[in-house]
């Protein structure tokens, strides 16, 4: 799962969503394993507190 603000690009031609995250950063982020209506809380914590680091908590 990303957070919305990690797309840079969505290329509707060639169905491409392009991000502005590495493959590896990607790779690191808190594992996603079972799909939850809605997501648990911690789960959102773990992924925000994750993916904030990266963006240097200048928001999502």
């Amino acid at each position: 799962m990303l957070p919305a603000g990690a797309v840079s690009l969505i290329d509707l031609p060639r169905q491409v969503v392009f991000v502005d995250r590495t493959r590896q950063e990607i790779k690191d982020a808190p594992e996603f394993t079972t799909l939850i209506q809605p997501p648990e809380t911690d789960y959102l914590d773990q992924l925000g507190g994750y993916y904030g680091s990266l963006y240097g908590h200048r928001g999502l």
